[in-house]
């Protein structure tokens, strides 16, 4: 934020923006922790209702599985296309207040601060930790404690209910954390009473002129569809493939609990090899194992050993993915001269939501080809269905994403560190930012 755009700083703020003009404000972990919170509060909302609403319509409230692949479908695409009328709306405030550009959005979607808090390369890569941290960590919680809650209840339309309202009061307080500690240090160095509202032609032309970003946006739409397809269709495995659904919180608390480690690793494996390799070395140690866990047959032991490599070697290119998308917007401002950090994430936005649509096309869809009844001793085809639901298109999809972003995506760390230089000097590709 910035006097320039008809703020009325208060005096940290001023100091916050001075620092900024010689490089950068040093992020304390205090913040960056909190900034982590935000995802945390997001997986007890969102996150937790991908997981458990499919098993919930079809085997408690017996609606057909066609139909709930129909309902997630329509709900998220419809979602995806909200996204870029918010991120115009955000791009068109001319008004900004003492609370910054994004804060007062945060406690009904907090995730677009990363880009306006830092653009030094290290500090995003443990941002993009952090807030992974919070994302699998509230995985981890909801994975092993859902389940459990629901258990306690003799009935389970009333155990359902009672874990999500549990679930969704700490993710409010998640967001809260998030918002009250988290604050927008870099100074947009442009003019927006001249600005005009951004139009949907807007949208699509940041996008397809955006290469790092459109690469980002296709890697997202099969590792999120890849992640959401694996945690759908564990309750089913671990109740019909391997026996008994109270082992679904043991194999969720291995798997998540790991992968809270791993992806702690994220800044050491950014310095040594930088994002890009990072990513696509997480991903292709993903691919393996799922395929592995594809063709081996079913056993409970190897099954948690390769499900767990496979989801760690996927959290790590997911956490990496949060700094690439600071990265493209910068890109974008340094290539346009213009800064639109709303649609720009919209764009991204949009492209989760259709994968979070895809998993559950891809989850119920294959219950119903391969003949799924709710709540009874399943075929051998149904079975082949799940555990290929579970594993080959996860190993897939993470290929296909590793051969997107080693072959297209061009932002290298070097080159986005004389971007980040040149627009902490209110320069863009062509000349200076006015």
């Amino acid at each position: 934020m910035s006097t320039q755009e008809g703020t009325l700083p208060n005096k940290s703020v001023t100091t916050e923006m001075a620092a900024s003009k010689e490089g950068h404000v040093k992020l304390s972990w205090r913040e960056k922790i909190c900034y982590g919170f935000g995802d945390f509060g997001n997986g007890f909302m969102f996150d937790l209702g991908q997981a458990y609403l499919t098993k919930y319509w079809i085997d408690v409230c017996t609606i057909p599985a066609a139909a709930v692949a129909g309902i997630f479908a329509f709900t998220k695409i419809f979602d995806a296309f909200m996204d870029p009328i918010a991120g115009s709306v955000i791009d068109g405030r001319k008004n900004i207040g003492p609370r910054g550009k994004f804060r007062p959005v945060m406690m009904a979607s907090a995730v677009i601060l990363a880009s306006v808090m830092t653009r030094d390369v290290e500090e995003r890569s443990q941002m993009a930790t952090t807030r992974q941290a919070g994302s699998i960590g509230a995985q981890l919680i909801t994975g092993m404690a859902f389940v459990p809650v629901v258990l306690m209840f003799a009935s389970p339309h009333e155990g359902f209910f009672a874990a999500s309202i549990v679930m969704s009061i700490i993710g409010v307080i998640g967001f809260a954390i998030c918002y009250f500690n988290c604050h927008e240090h870099v100074p947009v160095k442009r003019n927006t009473q001249n600005e005009q509202k951004a139009k949907f032609s807007d949208y699509i032309k940041l996008v397809f002129t955006n290469k790092p970003l459109l690469c980002i946006i296709l890697m997202t739409l099969f590792t999120i569809s890849a992640m959401n397809t694996n945690n759908q269709m564990m309750i089913f495995f671990c109740q019909y493939n391997l026996g008994h659904m109270g082992l679904q919180p043991i194999v969720n608390g291995i798997m998540m609990g790991c992968s809270v480690v791993g992806i702690l690793l994220i800044p050491k494996l950014v310095k040594m090899f930088g994002k890009k390799k990072t990513a696509i070395g997480g991903l292709l140690i993903g691919c393996a194992a799922d395929l592995l866990n594809f063709v081996i047959p079913t056993n409970i032991y190897t099954f948690i050993i390769l499900v767990t490599i496979g989801y760690v070697a996927l959290a790590i290119p997911n956490g990496v993915t949060w700094a690439f998308v600071s990265d493209v917007i910068d890109y974008s401002e340094w290539h346009n001269g213009i800064r639109k950090e709303g649609i720009t994430y919209a764009a991204f936005n949009f492209s989760r939501k259709i994968a979070q649509a895809l998993a559950a096309v891809v989850s119920s869809g294959i219950l119903v080809l391969t003949g799924y009844v709710a709540n009874a001793v399943q075929s051998e085809m149904t079975l082949m269905g799940i555990k290929a639901a579970m594993t080959l298109y996860p190993g897939v999809a993470l290929g296909i994403a590793a051969i997107i972003l080693y072959f297209f995506y061009g932002l290298t760390d070097d080159k986005f560190k004389k971007i980040a230089d040149d627009l902490n000097h209110g320069k863009w590709e062509h000349g200076t930012i006015e």
